[in-house]
């Protein structure tokens, strides 16, 4: 009785079987390439493990590096140098995948394939092309290409690395894509090559490090809504991709780039570690000063400045909000403009608040408290409260809809504020004794800050 061919269907519609003539395994429709790897409670793990890696050896032999769709264990073919083409689109690789020094003489296709790490591997060792005792160990899922030449594209596309994506010192004549994948651990891109086109958008970098300051890229470099764990990585992979755009005249993209190189400058300042734990630094190094005792003892981290460092990079995080999410780092004029429109119905509001109920800087001043004590007690009833205790009772639903009509009016007021805030601040010390004199002195001095920021956004942006 003739065996059945294999049954795992190929992207371009093609069938294992019909294509390469593979026989089913066991009572399987696959192939054994095509099996599901099993679980290392079954019996037949080893035989099953043993088969696939045998399979593998058997197509390279024949030079025949197609495992589209395959289930397989580690994968190495360090320094061959006849690989036509390498497919392992949608593969499954189980222990990591390595190519160090290879040449590839065509594409290495591992679009949505999945190199995974698996602990408790079994290695396997060959002795004149026979099998021997496994020893047991671990692996990391890693895809590794240190020295590789690749004379078609790399494409990782929608892939799933478990490990360290490292091509320290490949060259790749094509393009270098890995839209969409994920990538666990660290990526290394030192001293490679890369002819065309390297793009990472809509991938996540999960690793602490993204090494690719000395890489050589003749296309674009674009990380466009990229994830990263680490701020590190992405303002390391964000810098390089911004000088890379430049010198290609991409003014847009270097800007978006550059956002977010400083996002991540930004983010960097964040503290840590918790206020909490600064406090309990603190104590610590203050405890074992009164005791005599060294402050690298065994309690834990001591640090004496530690709340000082803490509230100290903390005010730096925070003082840099603005200037990312107002004035956009310079490099995003149109956000300058959102903001201004904020700010104008937001004291247009406070402005028609005004003039419903006839506010004064002392009764907002002198019902602060009340606010505060009502926060900590019973925030549920604090919107309705607070209302009633900003006006002193003077706040009713008739006072709101008869003034509706000024709401317009005090808008108009709002925007004349911000748009001419010389004219505003001279208005603005007529009415000092008033919250509405205080107010729009306020929004004077945000409508000087408005414009030269605007301004300068602009010619940053459209004047190079």
């Amino acid at each position: 009785m003739t065996a059945s061919l294999c049954e795992y269907k190929f992207i371009n519609g093609g069938t294992c079987g019909k294509t390469f003539k593979e026989k089913v395994y066991g009572t399987s429709t696959y192939c054994i390439l095509h099996v599901e790897l099993p679980d290392r409670s079954d019996p037949k793990y080893n035989d099953i493990i043993y088969e696939k890696i045998a399979k593998v050896q058997e197509k390279a032999q024949k030079g025949n590096f197609n495992f589209e769709g395959a289930k397989v264990f580690e994968v190495n073919f360090s320094g061959k140098d006849d690989i036509k083409d390498l497919n392992f689109t949608n593969a499954t690789i189980q222990g990591g995948a390595r190519f160090d020094g290879a040449t590839i003489q065509g594409s290495a296709l591992f679009d949505g394939a999945k190199i995974q790490k698996i602990q408790g591997f079994i290695e396997i060792a060959w002795v004149f092309n026979r099998i021997i005792i496994p020893r047991v160990g671990e692996k990391p899922g890693d895809a590794s290409f240190y020295g590789a030449t690749i004379q078609g594209n790399a494409l990782f596309e929608g892939a799933t690395i478990q490990g360290f994506a490292l091509f320290d010192g490949a060259k790749i004549q094509g393009n270098a894509l890995f839209d969409g994948a994920e990538i666990q651990r660290d990526v290394c891109f030192d001293g490679a090559k890369i002819q065309r086109e390297a793009w990472f958008n809509g991938a996540k970098i999960l690793g602490e490090i993204f090494q690719c300051q000395s890489t050589e890229i003749n296309g674009t470099f674009l990380f466009k809504d990229a994830k990263f764990k680490n701020m590190k990585a992405q303002e390391e992979a964000c810098r390089k991709a911004k000088q890379t755009l430049e010198h290609l005249g991409r003014r847009d993209e270097a800007d978006y780039h550059f956002y977010r190189e400083m996002e991540a400058m930004r983010k960097q300042k964040k503290p840590d570690i918790s206020f909490r734990e600064a406090v309990r630094r603190w104590w610590r190094a203050k405890d074992g000063d009164s005791k005599g005792e060294d402050a690298g003892d065994n309690s834990g981290v001591s640090d004496s400045s530690a709340v000082k460092k803490y509230v100290l990079r903390y005010a730096e995080y925070l003082a840099e909000a603005p200037i990312q999410y107002v004035i956009g780092y310079w490099v995003k004029p149109l956000r300058v403009l959102e903001a201004f429109a904020l700010f104008v119905v937001i004291f247009g509001a406070l402005f028609w608040l005004t003039d419903a109920v006839q506010f004064t800087f002392e009764t907002f001043l002198s019902n602060l408290w009340r606010i505060s004590f009502l926060w900590l007690r019973d925030p549920a009833t604090l919107f309705w409260r607070t209302i009633f205790w900003l006006t002193s009772g003077q706040l009713t639903a008739d006072a709101f809809l008869c003034n509706l009509g000024l709401f317009w009016s005090n808008l108009g007021s709002s925007f004349l504020a911000l748009f001419d805030p010389i004219s505003s601040i001279r208005e603005a010390q007529t009415q000092t004794n008033t919250l509405r004199g205080r107010l729009t002195l306020i929004a004077g001095f945000i409508g000087i800050f408005t414009w030269p920021v605007f301004i300068a956004s602009l010619a940053k942006k459209y004047g190079r």
